[in-house]
């Protein structure tokens, strides 16, 4: 009974037959679908995957409970697309904020090229006690890659010593990136090695697409050489 139901909910959403969903929504608060939070939550995630933000929000509102995952993704697909006045209105609303809920944000902001908006919510997170993840760090060190931000990269490098996140994988491979991208390739060579410890073959393309980047192909070819060697190719 509790698939057939469920198999009914996700088809109304599926061709807009929103009275239907309402009704089976409501009949729902039975403890007989104890797996409507889950449903939900599935089916929000799929409608905002293919762009029906609309139809995303009129489930997001009819929902008998919201839990965090919920907020969030509701936050992350109007982000994503670029309908930051929405994003911003569920982001107020959201009663039980956290680092992701402020990453759904940022990165929204990253993927659109806003650095300067997603470096301020940067800051902001951690006035409003708030601790940035390397996610966070990651993805805003991608914008800088991409427009050549050297100053704010530096930045979060230091915020990333002292918070000791540049030991994670995601971060200085984002590091080293970004330095690249600089033309810092001295600097990206230092984060690199003191990395050495981390056998990630993301961090050493990093490494060796830098090196072609700026041009040193020997350096580039030892690079690729020395991968093969460590096991990691």
């Amino acid at each position: 009974m509790r698939w057939c139901f469920l198999s009914l909910l996700s088809k109304s959403y599926l061709f807009n037959h929103w009275k239907s969903a309402y009704c089976l929504r409501k009949a729902s608060t039975c403890t007989w679908f104890p797996d409507l939070q889950l449903e939900n939550n599935r089916r929000l995630r799929e409608l905002l995957k293919c762009g029906k933000l609309n139809e995303a929000r009129h489930l997001f509102d009819g929902m008998p409970e919201r839990d965090e995952y919920s907020w969030n993704t509701m936050v992350s697909g109007y982000a994503n697309a670029g309908r930051f006045t929405e994003a911003w209105e569920v982001f107020n609303e959201t009663p039980c904020k956290s680092s992701i809920t402020w990453n759904s944000l940022i990165s929204g902001y990253c993927h659109h090229g806003w650095g300067n908006n997603a470096f301020d919510l940067f800051w902001r997170m951690q006035y409003d006690g708030f601790k940035p993840t390397e996610f966070t760090v990651g993805s805003i060190l991608g914008i800088c890659s991409k427009l050549g931000l050297l100053r704010w990269g530096e930045q979060l490098h230091s915020y990333a010593v002292k918070t000791l996140l540049d030991s994670n994988v995601f971060v200085v491979t984002a590091l080293v990136d970004m330095y690249a991208k600089c033309n810092c390739i001295l600097e990206a060579e230092c984060a690199f090695r003191r990395a050495s410890g981390i056998k990630s073959h993301l961090l050493w393309t990093a490494m060796l697409s830098g090196y072609s980047h700026n041009g040193y192909g020997h350096e580039a070819m030892e690079c690729f050489r020395d991968l093969h060697v460590e096991g990691i190719g």
